[in-house]
């Protein structure tokens, strides 16, 4: 999962692309990558079940990550770079294993692999919003 969502988050513009649906739609970008990764395996999730995962994970996403990301963003021009590089390492670790959760907690239902199963999962969670990510990762494999 870690390296198909690096490769994923890697690839050129998905990056911009996710913080800026995290900063103005309040996407879990985290919850979205994993629902990513269960889709291009061939799985699906019912938009009821999205919703579940989100409240399942939505005190680990506002305490746990939430909280590291604030004092990331608190350290941010104060001469501690290297304190705020540490709380970052930690911020995408926590993210990490929010992903982890949700993949062991999805009720996983067959869909179709690949491209098909990421526009599908894109669809379910965030929607809409999530249309500028689709041309990025049509091409993923």
């Amino acid at each position: 999962m870690r390296e198909f969502v690096g490769r994923v988050y890697g690839a050129e513009g998905v990056r911009e692309a996710c913080l800026q649906l995290q900063e103005e739609a309040g996407v879990d970008v985290a919850l979205m990558l994993a629902l990513v990764w269960i889709g291009w395996g061939g799985g699906r999730v019912e938009p009821g079940e999205a919703r579940r995962l989100e409240a399942e994970v939505r005190e680990w996403r506002e305490e746990a990550v939430g909280g590291l990301r604030r004092v990331r963003r608190w350290l941010r021009g104060r001469g501690e770079e290297d304190l705020r590089a540490m709380v970052q390492a930690a911020e995408i670790e926590a993210e990490w294993r929010l992903m982890e959760r949700v993949i062991g907690m999805a009720r996983v239902k067959p869909g179709a692999p690949g491209a098909e199963g990421i526009a599908a999962a894109l669809a379910i969670y965030p929607g809409e919003a999530a249309a500028p990510l689709l041309p990025l990762l049509s091409t993923i494999s």
